[in-house]
């Protein structure tokens, strides 16, 4: 037994040496709470502000210690919406945003239930935060002011304040800072109604950011030092820290190099002191820069390695891909070319991964927010028939019983009825079941019908560039001039940015397509391509109907280039009485359908069968290859 109990000593204290006294006083209080003998709701308020204060400085002890109440929560079959929102607090650290969003909607629909206004408030202020995260701007806004009415309603101070200072935060990822400098000022009045001195701080510096980005350093001087005041005197090691390095980043710029430094060092003395090393590393950033600007060669090497080793520690991408950045300006100032290259190809390289990230974060948020509606109206319908049947049966319970009392006579018959009552219920139990099967398989089905639509996009889109890229490498003439691959591959990246863009708009003019597609063609030199349109109209066309149509030019071009042997494509297009048809003709070797095969062609056929549309492929009576395109725009 003394065995057994030195073991679970020893497993406890190696449990708590990984967390910070602090953390583990705060993980401490969580289960003593939980065990307490409280009401329900009482008990949820109280590890809320708990799980609230651990988000602070260990987002991953949240995350097990929120699953952990949201299990007990749901044994007890009595669900708060706080015990959803707890686990929604971590989304700053980007774990799991649908997971997040699913999360946050729910607590939504609880705290209207409970009629928790304050509650219901926060957790859109939570909501918006998360699409803010995944730069979802237009959404984080909507549930912003959201809030922001909720909190005007029942004239709370506080989430005012928050609301506008959400706002303005946007507003200046945006770079919109006359907005973003508006809204800080109103969350400023608001906090300071209330002597809010932590969120009075964190304005000041928000306010101090915006004004460094106008480029007006009096007053970016101004608000950050009284940042660093109010800081001191509420003896935050941490918003101290922040502060002397955003005044350090102002010295910066300004070129007062000995200032910055001193700023800088004070910094690093503080993020040191609290193990801050998110932060730490963008401070030793500024260093580096700072000593190359001094031509302190050694310096500013040994601090961007440094910060570089600590985003690698502490993942932070965005600080990483900064600091390769600035260590590849540092080689190149002192003319160490090779290795000013690896480095900036490095930036360049996590720099793509990290927008590319953020594209698709963006795309799963929006996703997710619409599979949650989705499931939410699906959950009601079936609540209601459910409810309708399950009055039904209730009703005809009660009158059976009350016939019952009077007609012991017709004893069999109610245990007939009641019998038949049981199974009508387990019917329908069953068929509420099937019908929930039946919505995951087409759940299931719409997820691989997604996967087949990203495949062709694949294939159709970067198959194509890709042909592009391979016809330049083989002109010698193009690859004496790198500046025109640097510009072609800057224009792929563009291209599928816009072909993102495309995908979320409803419709686009004829016009504007006919423009779009001019231009993706253009920098090829070696084959010519002439794109001839009618001018006749300019009809609004929905973007699915151009994206496809996009596609199948591509791939019609790609075609030609891979196995005709031209020197002239054409592509040919004209809108007339509602019908649009496209040639794509070249003066090749000519090529039939039946030589040509492969996922591209079976793409090209699918995409056009899906608008309804024809597609033929023949050879031309001199030679080359044509391909006609028949579509009926409604």
């Amino acid at each position: 037994m003394r065995t057994i109990c030195l073991i679970l000593l020893l497993s406890i204290t190696n449990i708590g040496w990984s967390l910070k006294p602090e953390e583990l006083h705060l993980k401490q209080e969580y289960f003593r709470l939980k065990s307490a003998k409280l009401d329900l709701k009482r008990k949820t308020d109280s590890v809320f502000i708990v799980l609230f204060n651990i988000n602070v400085s260990n987002p991953k002890l949240l995350d097990e210690l929120s699953e952990d109440f949201l299990n007990y929560s749901l044994k007890r079959h009595k669900i708060y919406g706080k015990a959803y929102l707890a686990k929604t607090l971590s989304y700053t650290s980007g774990i799991n945003f649908k997971e997040n969003i699913y999360n946050c909607k729910t607590s939504i629909s609880l705290f209207k239930q409970e009629k928790d206004t304050i509650s219901l408030c926060f957790a859109y202020q939570i909501l918006a935060g998360i699409y803010l995260h995944s730069n979802n701007y237009d959404l984080a806004i909507k549930y912003n002011l959201i809030a922001h009415r909720i909190a005007q309603g029942i004239n709370n101070e506080v989430l005012m304040a928050n609301t506008y200072n959400e706002i303005g935060l946007i507003m200046n990822y945006k770079k919109d800072y006359a907005r973003a400098k508006y809204y800080f000022f109103k969350a400023l009045y608001h906090r300071k109604k209330k002597k809010d001195d932590f969120g009075i701080q964190t304005t000041y510096t928000n306010l101090g950011i915006v004004f460094k980005n106008m480029k007006q350093y009096d007053k970016a001087f101004y608000f950050q030092k009284k940042s660093l005041q109010l800081a001191q005197s509420m003896k935050s090691t941490f918003s101290t820290a922040y502060a002397y390095n955003d005044l350090g980043g102002i010295h910066l710029m300004l070129n007062q190099l000995d200032s910055a430094e001193n700023y800088f060092k004070k910094s690093v003395a503080l993020r040191k002191e609290i193990d801050d090393q998110w932060e730490l590393g963008f401070t030793y950033n500024y260093l580096g820069e700072l000593y190359r600007l001094k031509n302190n060669k050694q310096l500013s090497i040994a601090y961007l390695r440094d910060a570089i080793q600590l985003g690698k520690t502490s993942e932070n991408s965005k600080q990483l891909y900064e600091s390769y950045e600035q260590l590849g300006l540092t080689f190149a100032h002192f003319k160490q070319f090779d290795s000013a290259f690896v480095y900036n190809r490095k930036f360049e390289k996590l720099k793509d991964s990290i927008n590319s990230s953020t594209h698709v974060l963006s795309v799963e948020t929006l996703i997710a927010d619409y599979e949650f509606e989705r499931k939410q109206q699906e959950i009601e319908l079936l609540r209601n028939q459910n409810m309708v049947q399950s009055l039904h049966i209730n009703v005809q319970k009660d009158w059976l019983w009350i016939s019952g009392l009077g007609l012991v006579l017709l004893i069999g018959l109610v245990l007939y009825v009641l019998r038949n009552r049981q199974l009508r219920l387990a019917k329908i139990q069953l068929e509420s079941q099937k019908k929930e099967e039946l919505l995951r398989m087409e759940s299931q089905q719409k997820i691989q019908e997604d996967r087949v639509r990203i495949s062709k996009e694949l294939h159709d889109n970067i198959g194509a560039n890709l042909t592009v890229f391979k016809e330049l490498f083989s002109n010698k003439e193009q690859l004496e001039n790198l500046d025109d691959i640097h510009l072609l591959t800057e224009e792929t990246i563009q291209e599928l940015r816009k072909s993102v863009w495309l995908l979320n708009q409803e419709e686009s003019t004829f016009e504007e397509w006919i423009i779009r597609l001019k231009e993706y063609f253009k920098h090829l030199k070696k084959v010519r391509i002439q794109t001839v349109a009618s001018e006749t109209s300019n009809p609004s066309i929905p973007s699915r109907v151009l994206t496809e149509l996009f596609r199948v030019i591509q791939e019609g071009v790609n075609n030609a280039l891979k196995h005709a042997s031209c020197s002239e494509i054409l592509v040919n297009i004209q809108y007339e009485e509602a019908t649009l048809s496209i040639s794509i003709s070249d003066n090749g070797i000519g090529i039939t359908e039946s030589k040509v095969s492969g996922f591209g062609l079976i793409n090209m056929k699918e995409r056009i069968l899906n608008l309804n549309g024809t597609i033929r492929l023949s050879q031309q009576d001199q030679s080359g290859t044509i391909i006609l395109i028949t579509i009926p725009i409604n």
